[in-house]
C-alpha cells in the first residue's frame, strides 16, 4: 500500500499493536496478503508509542479460502490467547454474487451463502457469550465493502451496490438502537441517496469501522484517517443528566433531562432483592429539556427505588 501511495499508510493494526495489544487478521482472499506485506516486521512503521513492540503490526496473519476453516481458526485462537483487535473477512457472498448473482430470493445461491456466513458469525457470537475472558468486554463491528445487483456493483447510481450494513454489538453498545437515532447531530440517514464526501452531513460509512473499534478499546484514531477521525459515532445513549428525586407527603417527584428520539420508562421498586419493577410512567418521549413525573401512590413501603429504562 505504501508503494502505491508513496508514503506509509497506517491502519487500525498500527494503533492497537503500538499500544501493546495483541492483533490478528483472518482474511479469506489471498489478495489480503497486502496487509501482511504492508505491516510486517520489515515494512511496518517503527513503534514510537510507549515501549517498542516492534514494527510488525499483525501478531497472527492467516489466509484461508475455506470460510468454515477460517472461522474455526479464529475461534480457537480467541479461546486460548484472545486478540484485543482482530479482523475476519468472508469472501463467499462476493464470490457467489459476482459469478451467479446477488439474488436475495429465498433458496437462491446468494441467499444460501448468506445463511452459511450467518452460521459462521454465530460461532463468534457464541464464543463471546460463553468465554469468561471475552464476556462483557468484547464488541463486534460488522460491515461489508459493497453490495450488489445482477452480477456486479459498479453502477454508482444503484443503491443496491453501495448500501451496506453497519452493525455494532457487544459491551458498551445500546441494544436494539438505530445508529442514526443515536447520532442525530453528526450523521444523516441518506435514505436512497448517495451523498458525496463533501456533503455537510455524512452517512455512516463502512470506513469508520477501524476508528469505531479503536474507540471501544479506549484508543485514539488511525493517524491520517478522515472517516470518524473524531471518533464521535455514538454507540449508546448518554445517561440522563440532573436526575433528581424529591419526596413530599405520600408521593415523590422525579425530574431528569431527556435525549431526543429516545423513550424513557420511569420505574419503581420497593425491594431490590425481588427485582420486581413496575412502570410509574411509560414511553416518555425524549424531545430534549427536562420532564417531571409524579408518582402519587408509594403505599406503606418504608423505601422505594426508582430507575429509568431507555428504549426506541
Amino acid at each position: 500500500m505504501a508503494s502505491n501511495k508513496g508514503a506509509y499508510i497506517a491502519g487500525g493494526f498500527d494503533v492497537a499493536h503500538d499500544h501493546g495489544l495483541r492483533t490478528g487478521a483472518f482474511p479469506s482472499k489471498k489478495k489480503f496478503s497486502l496487509y501482511d506485506t504492508s505491516w510486517n516486521a520489515t515494512n511496518g512503521a517503527p513503534d514510537t508509542t510507549g515501549p517498542d513492540n516492534g514494527r510488525g503490526k499483525i501478531d497472527l496473519f492467516v489466509v484461508l479460502t475455506n470460510s468454515a476453516e477460517l472461522v474455526n481458526t479464529l475461534v480457537s485462537n480467541m479461546a486460548t490467547q484472545p486478540f484485543h483487535y482482530a479482523f475476519i473477512h468472508f469472501a463467499d457472498p462476493d464470490t457467489i454474487g459476482e459469478t451467479i448473482g446477488f439474488d436475495i430470493t429465498p433458496g437462491s445461491a446468494y441467499s444460501d451463502v448468506i445463511k452459511e456466513i450467518d452460521s459462521h458469525l454465530g460461532l463468534i457470537f457464541s464464543l463471546v457469550d460463553t468465554n469468561l475472558q471475552l464476556l462483557g468486554c468484547t464488541a463486534i463491528v460488522l460491515t461489508a465493502d459493497h453490495g450488489g445487483y445482477d452480477r456486479t456493483h459498479i453502477d454508482p447510481s444503484r443503491r443496491e451496490g453501495y448500501t451496506v450494513p453497519f452493525y455494532v454489538w457487544g459491551a458498551g453498545i445500546f441494544p436494539g438502537a438505530d445508529l442514526y437515532a443515536l447520532n442525530p447531530a453528526s450523521r444523516e440517514n441518506p435514505d436512497t441517496n448517495r451523498p458525496p464526501y463533501s456533503a455537510p452531513f455524512q452517512p455512516i460509512r463502512n470506513g469508520e469501522a477501524a476508528n469505531v473499534a479503536l474507540s471501544l478499546l479506549g484508543l485514539g484514531p488511525v493517524p491520517g484517517s478522515t472517516l470518524n477521525y473524531l471518533q464521535d459515532l455514538n454507540l449508546t445513549i448518554t445517561p440522563p443528566k440532573d436526575f433528581r428525586l424529591t419526596s413530599f407527603g405520600a408521593g415523590a417527584r422525579v425530574s431528569f433531562t431527556l435525549a431526543s428520539k429516545v423513550f424513557y420508562d420511569l420505574q419503581s421498586c420497593d425491594d431490590l432483592a425481588s427485582g420486581s419493577w413496575s412502570n410509574v410512567a411509560a414511553s416518555i418521549s425524549g424531545v430534549g429539556g427536562t420532564v417531571t413525573n409524579i408518582n402519587i401512590g408509594p403505599g406503606t413501603a418504608p423505601q422505594r427505588f426508582y430507575r429509568l429504562k431507555l428504549h426506541f
